[in-house]
């Protein structure tokens, strides 16, 4: 990077080594059958800043406890600032299946678990 006709050797070679870290912030228990989704609310932080653009669909994995090859569909709805920073938290809908107009039956309420990569 130049900085008044001077090369600045520092901070082109700085680099960000601590990952962003990932925190459930909510994910109710679905306990009654009918809900064509389930919101599940996700708090990321980054000691330097966590960049917005990189959040999307691909960021939370839900899986069910006895069905574990066959992970549910989150998408992202929102993120709460789309500027980066330190701290920011996104909103994502977990599909009850892939198809639309599905709904949770009680066999799928039991057997839910969630986890984010």
């Amino acid at each position: 990077m130049a900085s008044g006709g001077r090369l600045n050797a520092y901070g082109a070679l700085t680099t960000d080594t601590v990952p962003p870290y990932a925190m459930l912030i909510s994910a109710p228990d679905i306990d009654a059958p009918g809900l064509e989704y389930q919101t599940i609310v996700v708090t990321f932080t980054d000691n330097v800043a966590v960049d917005v653009a990189t959040l999307g669909d691909s960021n939370l994995t839900v899986t069910r406890l006895n069905y574990p090859g066959d992970p549910l569909t989150a998408s992202l709805v929102s993120v709460n600032l789309p500027t980066n920073g330190a701290v920011r938290t996104a909103t994502y809908r977990v599909a009850a299946r892939a198809a639309s107009g599905t709904r949770w039956t009680t066999a799928r309420t039991r057997s839910h678990w969630r986890h984010t990569k």
